[in-house]
């Protein structure tokens, strides 16, 4: 990721889209599909496998007398496809066999989303 000093934005390399991720996104039927029990679909999720530039914002950790909590937050950057047209918060992104929690989506230029998503990993003691 490099700065052009000229435009003042962000620049994205073919290359620096390393790490892959699965998006999956929850999209709203319109009650014509049915399963196969032939009640209609409300509700279905959309798995959209891609490549993405990852930034580790940070992670934090709790500790109580009940449990253990980690949070760790990370910024994906992907291209934008007409796949991820319905993609917002209900979504979710999955990193190295970790679900994590879509709390940002934001249409950068050039083509990219960029996506913060948060893992809360709560253990009881």
């Amino acid at each position: 990721m490099g700065y052009d000093e000229r435009n003042y934005k962000l620049k994205f390399k073919t290359s620096e889209f390393k790490e892959k991720i699965r998006l999956v996104l929850k999209i709203k039927s319109n009650g014509i599909e049915k399963d196969e029990d032939g009640k209609p679909i409300k509700n279905k999720s959309v798995f959209v496998d891609t490549r993405a530039k990852l930034k580790y914002a940070y992670g934090t950790e709790y500790t109580t007398t009940e449990k253990e909590r980690n949070i760790q937050k990370i910024t994906f950057f992907v291209r934008n496809r007409k796949a991820l047209k319905g993609l917002d918060f209900k979504g979710k992104v999955i990193f190295k066999d970790k679900e994590f929690n879509i709390k940002y989506v934001n249409e950068l230029e050039d083509n990219i989303l960029e996506i913060r998503g948060e893992f809360i990993d709560e253990t009881k003691d």
